[in-house]
């Protein structure tokens, strides 16, 4: 699910861009595209605004901004460690996975705040219904038992409700200036959560009596592998919105009232 928050991140500055002027050939947005003004007091709302209209739009993403599709959005491979203890420890990898739900969010607020070398975030999303579905391979131990696990994993959540917090330096390349993240935090709140996977256990019933557990304590595992999942994934967040902010030089996506006289 944190991977649609890097998404949101970038169809906000895409968002934000001013149209596309005759010397700016190299530079296309969507037709159609809400544009903002870096200096207007309704900023935060006119971003909000464009980045609901952009959503939709980026399903089969954007290839001149280095935008993938957003819905489903691809995952080919991706490892994480997880440890409680010494009783408790798990490596798994997901691959082949898609994430579907993103171009379905409601952006439901924006706060920014930008100088001229530093530029923060927050927004905040509402997701109503979100599929997560792949492959996956592990092995984990626990209280001395060895466990390995492969298979097919389903994982789908309802009532999203995601905030997103970035800061950022905007770097001079070339005498252009660039946004580079160098913060990302995720706070994601899931109202329900369904978990399927086969191949955890030899055993078929076993198997079946696990995924039950997961599925009824599900709140209580989420709290306990989030702080371990964010600090995975939020660098990973970071290095995939960079591709996009050190692609684009901010003056093409915020814009100053002088800009457009």
């Amino acid at each position: 699910m944190m991977k649609i928050c890097v998404l949101v991140l970038c169809v906000a500055f895409v968002s934000s861009a001013p149209q596309v002027k005759e010397n700016d050939n190299d530079f296309e947005l969507p037709a159609g595209t809400i544009t903002c003004q870096i200096d207007s007091p309704d900023r935060d709302e006119c971003i909000k605004e464009a980045i609901q209209d952009m959503l939709p739009k980026l399903v089969n993403g954007l290839e001149s901004l280095r935008i993938p599709p957003i819905d489903p959005y691809r995952v080919e491979s991706q490892s994480m460690t997880f440890r409680r203890g010494d009783a408790f420890a798990a490596t798994g990898t997901i691959r082949k996975t898609n994430i579907y739900g993103a171009s379905n969010a409601k952006i439901t607020d924006v706060k920014t705040k930008i100088t001229k070398t530093h530029i923060s975030t927050q927004i905040k999303a509402y997701v109503p219904h979100s599929t997560v579905e792949g492959y996956y391979k592990g092995e984990g131990r626990f209280n001395g038992l060895k466990i390995k696990s492969k298979g097919y994993f389903n994982v789908t959540a309802t009532d999203i409700n995601l905030v997103s917090r970035t800061e950022g330096d905007i770097i001079e390349v070339n005498g252009k200036e660039y946004v580079k993240l160098t913060k990302f935090e995720v706070s994601p709140q899931f109202g329900d959560l369904k978990v399927y996977a086969t191949g955890l256990f030899p055993d078929e019933e076993l198997s079946r009596i696990t995924l039950k557990f997961v599925n009824q304590y599900w709140p209580f595992m989420v709290r306990e592998m989030m702080p371990q999942v964010r600090a995975a994934i939020e660098p990973l967040l970071i290095e995939e919105a960079n591709k996009f902010l050190l692609h684009v030089p901010i003056r093409k996506m915020l814009y100053y009232g002088e800009d457009s006289a």
